[in-house]
């Protein structure tokens, strides 16, 4: 299993280095950071408006939360329930749930797409995500399937990485670009490259533990 992980982190890498071909597919990890999002915004008793996925893997999205701590959980959901997903989808794969993990894929982007997501690029993405997860679907092959889950299991490990390295060091460089690190400063003044740091390490913790867990 050592070498088999290593050939779809390769693969991933591959992938993200195609123009337009790599933005398309790290998409997969700001569907599930901002659905972070939306999920924390529903536990506080908050309203989601809209969320946005843009062609650049930006997402975005419009919540509606009154108390102080609320807004603080929601903004610090994204890059917390990012790497977490990627810990549920090695443990699914460890149990041998491949077509289970491919229907929760389809579920989430339905989800997605009928609830939340209203602009164009978003809308399409949902779509043509969902119609490739139901091609595989649809021509059963299970040795197929099992690549393919793998490889998104794989892409979004690595996503969630990356993009937490991008706003750690966003978040030292200029830290009203920040995104999420910029916002918790804001609501709990505590500076921007602390919460960029918290969210690098964090995503690192969990890539420790699968592959400790999972791969070695």
């Amino acid at each position: 299993m050592l070498n088999q992980w290593y050939l779809y982190f390769l693969l991933v890498f591959f992938i993200l280095h195609i123009p337009k071909v790599n933005l398309y597919f790290a998409a997969l990890n700001t569907m599930f950071h901002e659905m972070g999002h939306a999920i924390a915004c529903l536990l506080c008793k908050g309203r989601v408006i809209k969320i946005s996925l843009f062609p650049s893997t930006e997402g975005q999205i419009i919540t509606a939360s009154g108390s102080w701590i609320s807004r603080v959980f929601i903004s610090y959901a994204g890059y917390t329930f990012s790497p977490l997903v990627a810990y549920a989808c090695f443990y699914l794969i460890g149990e041998g749930l491949y077509l289970e993990l491919l229907y929760g894929f389809i579920g989430v982007a339905i989800i997605n797409l009928v609830l939340w997501v209203r602009n164009l690029y978003g809308v399409f993405w949902l779509t043509t995500f969902i119609g490739l997860c139901l091609l595989f679907v649809y021509l059963g092959h299970v040795g197929a399937i099992e690549i393919f889950v793998q490889f998104l299991a794989a892409l979004l490990l690595v996503e969630a990485v990356r993009s937490a390295f991008i706003i750690c060091y966003l978040s030292f460089r200029d830290r009203r670009q920040a995104g999420d690190a910029t916002s918790l400063a804001k609501s709990t003044f505590i500076p921007a490259f602390i919460w960029g740091t918290l969210f690098f390490v964090q995503s690192m913790m969990v890539a420790f533990w699968i592959l400790r867990s999972f791969v070695a």
